[in-house]
């Protein structure tokens, strides 16, 4: 009973009902401001994510593709900045973590599903692939190199933050909205009090407001009883929804145009009346409080910056005169501090019926830390990181821009290309951490040696290149050239290690010596490879017959490597006889060429290219494995084969693959190990003695016989010398050729006939062509020869008819002891 009396009221049910109209525009109005809220911010975000993660792949290519852990992680760590910022990763092609944020994912292979799922995707069709998990919005771009993919850059972006924070802003909204329902419903209770005979009319009038129609004509209130209370109460109530309503559906329409273009400040310009809607959030952005701007268009004038100005004006009043929708616009704005920020501002534009534009409402966006991130990355790219000076990419613009500068002005400049010497044995001695730290001193010098007008470039290795503007004569350039040599050579300490270094230095002037960058620098390193070949710590400038001899050495060396493919190479042999029995005691195998076009090769010319290109390998692996197989074909025929001796170099000393390729060749030969004899020179087993004295040990171990060569040329310390496994000193041919004219020749040949002797070693000389040095040899000990005198370099045929005619010799020989 009570219930229903209560109920029953008019008044009660009255102020019911404009509860129950106002939620039910409360819930309409949330869901629709939530669900385009969600929408916009996966928008905004997946932008973003997109953005990021290009700026990331396309900077991050040369350091995937160099596997530069280091820079990738600096990389990773200049992403912490960015908001909404949850995870980072830089992948190579299988998935792999290269850097990462958080770390603790480095070098894992990312096999989730969705890993696995957006890696398969972004192959099959070659672009970026996002997709979005709740929150999260997981974007992976791939990383290309000359389009090669070689990587995958990920970002996943979170979007809760920027949720709580409009969840706040709505909830705020709908508490004030509620609060006006309130204070509605009181003015409604209050109101209330009887109902007379114009609630018939009053009731329709109500209906037709629940309708939205805020323009029906109330009952006219005579102020006598409660029902005229409450038309003047629905008089109010009928001005204040109609305020709120179309409040509510301005700020509804600003929201959402808003929240089209982005999530940082808001703006909204209302180009009839020229009134200036900012956000505070906007002018946080640029350090003010809120009530320290005014929301007039002259603020955001007179922050803009200077520069920015006309052309900001332009492109705004063309885009308004446009059918574009779309408003997209960089400037720069003065902060509360003075300085200026980078901004981003997108709008959209309201038009009339007319199609005019009406109104522009948008954000602004602070690129300070996308700026700074890029400005980072792009120094990065063009610096070297070990010495911080320009990497060859810069240096190739900085040439450029000398060429145009040297072709208005018309003056000359000069690029060094500048070379450590035996920075390689520092590496391999003393370890890279004094190398790199050598580098970094290497550069400091070179700063302090030049002008600060000119450039320098670590171009890779310990390669420089320097730029030496308005230079016109050669002296200045020599002039600063001796200035770096003389800074250089001084005595270095990097930690407890003292040590000297030099440079090779080459030197082409613009332009005489090239117009083009790329043709500077390929003749200033040609004229430093000259440098090099002149006993390196020199200098040398370009001249044209460089290039030539520069191509030339260029078609031997693929010709060369051709040959090492077609077997065009040959092996001949030339016999070592002893001169007091005429007997054959041994042959050398020497390595011969015959190129169809070029003719025939002198080994001194493609022999030292081998072992500058590393080539050598190939060539004594093919002469061991020629020599092998043939003495297998002697033995196949009963020749009674001699000892052959392969040269060998300090390269294959170091490395393993030579020694192992020799072991499978032993296997299959036929010959005994004494039966091979390696040569190799005395100024390269002193490059490293303790090493070589390891590897021939091991040869000796094995029965190969070992012999020095070019014994005399070197400068061997005679305590390694006695340590050596070796079984004969073979005297250089320098020695040889003058021996029966120059004295100091004798005295040399003659020690060392008589310390082979005293170590209990055989001892031969090569290069023997006339009797008195015959003559001279044995007479004082030694009798095995190798030389023109006896024979000269035998093909294989050549040796094979030799051997036969040793084994004639021996078979008459044996006939005549039998029939004696």
């Amino acid at each position: 009973m009570i219930f229903r009396k209560y109920f029953g009221s008019i008044k009660t049910r009255l102020i019911v009902n404009v509860i129950m109209i106002h939620a039910v525009l409360i819930g309409v109005f949330v869901y629709d401001m939530t669900r385009r809220e969600s929408d916009f911010i996966h928008e905004q975000l997946s932008s973003k994510g997109r953005d990021v993660t290009s700026i990331l792949a396309s900077n991050a290519a040369q350091y995937l593709l160099n596997n530069d852990i280091v820079a990738l992680g600096e990389l990773i760590t200049d992403t912490e900045k960015i908001s909404d910022q949850y995870m980072v990763f830089i992948l190579d092609q299988n998935g792999k973590v290269r850097a990462s944020l958080p770390k603790r994912y480095f070098n894992l292979t990312l096999s989730d599903g969705i890993s696995k799922g957006l890696i398969d995707e972004a192959k099959r069709t070659g672009q970026s692939v996002q997709r979005r998990h709740t929150d999260l919005i997981d974007t992976l771009y791939p990383v290309d190199v000359g389009g090669n993919v070689i990587g995958y850059a990920r970002t996943i972006l979170d979007s809760r933050k920027l949720n709580s924070e409009i969840e706040f802003i709505n909830n705020r909204g709908i508490l004030y909205i509620i609060i006006a329902i309130l204070i509605g419903a009181l003015f409604a209770w209050l109101s209330v009090r009887t109902m007379t005979r114009k609630l018939n009319d009053l009731t329709d009038a109500a209906h037709q407001i629940a309708d939205h129609n805020f323009k029906v004509t109330l009952p006219e209130s005579c102020q006598v009883d409660e029902v005229d209370t409450m038309i003047e109460a629905f008089h109010v109530m009928q001005s204040s929804l109609e305020n709120h309503i179309r409040e509510l559906d301005a700020s509804q329409k600003r929201l959402n145009l808003a929240l089209e273009g982005s999530s940082d400040g808001l703006w909204d310009w209302n180009l009839v009346s020229n009134e200036v809607y900012f956000s505070p959030r906007w002018k946080e952005m640029l350090g003010f409080e809120d009530h320290e701007i005014d929301n007039r268009f002259e603020c955001w004038e007179e922050k803009l910056h200077p520069d920015d100005m006309e052309r900001v004006v332009q492109f705004t009043e063309s885009f308004l005169l446009s059918p574009e929708q779309r408003y997209e616009q960089k400037f720069r704005m003065r902060t509360k501090s003075g300085d200026h920020i980078p901004i981003l501002a997108r709008a959209k534009k309201v038009v009339d019926k007319e199609g005019k534009a009406v109104r522009l409402i948008g954000t602004h966006v602070d690129l300070s830390e996308i700026t700074k991130i890029q400005e980072r990355l792009q120094y990065q790219a063009q610096h070297d990181v070990l010495t911080s000076l320009p990497n060859r990419m810069l240096f190739m613009d900085r040439i450029e821009h000398e060429i145009t500068r040297a072709e208005r002005h018309t003056h000359k400049f000069a690029v060094l290309f500048l070379d450590l010497d035996h920075f390689k044995e520092i590496n391999d001695s003393l370890g890279h951490d004094v190398g790199d730290q050598l580098l970094q001193k290497v550069s400091e010098i070179l700063q302090n040696s030049v002008r600060k007008s000119d450039t320098i470039s670590r171009l890779g290795g310990d390669e420089f290149a320097v730029i030496l503007s308005d230079i016109d004569e050669r002296g200045a350039v020599i002039e600063v050239v001796e200035k770096i040599m003389t800074n250089i050579n001084i005595p270095h300490r990097i930690e407890e290690n003292e040590f000297y270094t030099t440079l090779s230095i080459g030197i082409a002037l613009y332009p005489d010596d090239g117009s083009e960058a790329q043709t500077l620098i390929k003749n200033a390193d040609t004229a430093m490879y000259k440098a090099k070949k002149s006993g390196r710590n020199a200098y040398s400038f370009y001249t044209h017959d460089m290039t030539q001899k520069a191509i030339e050495r260029m078609v031997v060396e693929t010709a060369l490597r051709n040959a090492l493919i077609d077997g065009t190479l040959d092996v001949h042999y030339q016999p070592q006889v002893n001169i007091f029995t005429r007997e054959l005691v041994g042959m050398e195998a020497l390595v011969r060429w015959e190129h169809p076009d070029l003719g025939v090769m002198p080994p001194d010319l493609f022999i030292p290219l081998a072992e500058e290109t590393g080539l050598i390998t190939a060539v004594d692996i093919f002469v061991l494995k020629r020599v092998i197989a043939d003495m297998n074909e002697w033995i196949e025929e009963g020749l009674d084969i001699v000892c052959a001796a392969l040269n060998i170099s300090v390269i294959e000393l170091m490395h393993s693959n030579y020694f192992e390729n020799f072991q499978q060749q032993l296997e299959s030969c036929r010959c005994r190990p004494d039966q091979i004899e390696f040569e190799i020179t005395e100024s390269q087993i002193m490059k490293d003695p303790e090493v070589s004295i390891s590897k021939l040990r091991y040869l000796s171990d094995i029965g190969v016989k070992l012999s020095v060569d070019d014994f005399g040329t070197g400068y061997s310390s005679l305590a390694y010398l006695k340590q050596l496994p070796i079984h004969k000193l073979k005297i250089d041919k320098s020695f040889v050729d003058d021996l029966a004219h120059d004295s100091d020749d004798r005295e040399i040949v003659k020690t060392i006939i008589a310390m082979a002797k005293n170590l209990g070693l055989s001892v031969i000389a090569e290069g023997v062509e006339h009797q008195e040095q015959v003559d001279f040899l044995l007479g004082h000990g030694c009798e095995e020869i190798q030389g023109y005198y006896c024979y000269k370099p035998m093909t294989k045929e050549q040796i094979t008819n030799l051997l036969r005619e040793k084994r004639r010799l021996h078979e008459s020989i044996c006939i005549d002891e039998r029939q004696g």
